[in-house]
């Protein structure tokens, strides 16, 4: 009986660890976020917290671009080497970057010195990088599927002379205060250069 009982123990968990037992993803009957027109692609930089769609980058021109963009997406199950591909786009129409992120990770960074081609920001680099994402995955009849999703990088190169007051909350160049609404307090100067307060 015990020789039985281990026995069926080690078909079970041979099978576990084979993937017969993996959650299958729950099929999402409503329209799609590409259908939809919607960017949700995850996305991370530039200080910025991850946030579905894009990610909104300002840096200096002359500045290094050794720093990264980070993609994520779902871990999941399939038949191939890399189970999510992403490519970003360059602004220019030139060939787009390739990559993808490891199996059981959920992340890949990109260094902005390989989407710029060069090692620092520079004025003309203003602009947008669309990106996608091509998830594939099991269903529960074995068959492998693929889900595409969207996002865009947005850059902005500044001047070396200009100087920012976006997390300057009293500098003697603000002429006007707007009032406060949502606990938020705006201010603008007439160059306009502004202060948003964050929400608490």
């Amino acid at each position: 009986m015990k020789i039985a009982l281990v026995f069926i123990l080690m078909i079970f968990y041979s099978c576990a660890y084979s993937g017969l037992f993996k959650k299958t993803p729950i099929l999402d009957t409503q329209m799609s976020a590409i259908e939809g027109g919607d960017y949700t692609a995850l996305v991370e930089g530039c200080g910025n917290q991850l946030v579905p769609g894009y990610t909104y980058c300002r840096k200096y021109e002359g500045t290094s671009s050794d720093e990264e963009i980070f993609f994520v997406g779902p871990i999941t199950n399939c038949k191939r080497e890399f189970c999510v591909e992403f490519k970003i786009y360059q602004p220019d129409g030139s060939a787009p970057i390739g990559d993808s992120i490891p199996k059981k990770e959920n992340r890949k960074s990109v260094k902005w010195s390989r989407i710029l081609r060069r090692d620092t920001f520079e004025n003309g680099d203003t602009g947008f990088w669309p990106f996608n994402y091509k998830v594939y995955w099991i269903d529960k009849n074995g068959r492998e599927n693929f889900s595409i999703s969207q996002g865009e990088i947005r850059l902005r190169v500044l001047k070396k002379e200009y100087i920012p007051l976006n997390e300057v909350a009293n500098d003697f160049n603000f002429t006007w205060n707007i009032l406060t609404r949502n606990n938020e307090t705006i201010k603008m100067t007439t160059g306009m250069r502004a202060y948003v307060s964050r929400r608490k």
